[in-house]
């Protein structure tokens, strides 16, 4: 797969995204109060890792397999469960973490949309 210059501009930021994804994934699941939002956490961070690994292989002229061989993600149901010793801070917390995730996700969301919007606009992989 050949692709422009523009295009492995984009590629690296997207990869730069990623990697600070697995990074802030990783740290959020060790300092979540809630066990559930830890297991989630970890698993999101797992599901950075894949899409990083395709944007490697993307750069390296591969084509990944569709879908990125991981399976359709599950609509997990929680209950949160917090002590009485630290439930207001722990819970303040945890909503922080989960509100810089959400924007996190957003901002990831827009660079793949710049992305495939510049991709289309050019046609992807034409010299």
């Amino acid at each position: 797969m050949l692709l422009s210059q523009k295009e492995n501009e984009l590629l690296k930021e997207l990869k730069e995204q990623e990697r600070i994804s697995v990074s802030k994934y990783r740290h959020y699941a060790g300092q979540s109060a809630d066990g559930q939002l830890k297991s989630l956490f970890s698993q999101i961070a797992q599901r950075e890792t894949q899409h990083l690994q395709t944007l490697e292989q993307m750069s390296a002229g591969q084509i990944p397999a569709a879908g990125g061989g991981a399976s359709a993600p599950s609509t997990p149901a929680f209950t949160a469960y917090y002590t009485q010793t630290n439930n207001n801070e722990a819970k303040q917390n945890d909503s922080y973490l989960c509100g810089d995730a959400l924007l996190s996700e957003k901002h990831a969301s827009h660079l793949y949309d710049t992305a495939s919007l510049s991709s289309k606009s050019k046609g992807c992989g034409t010299p």
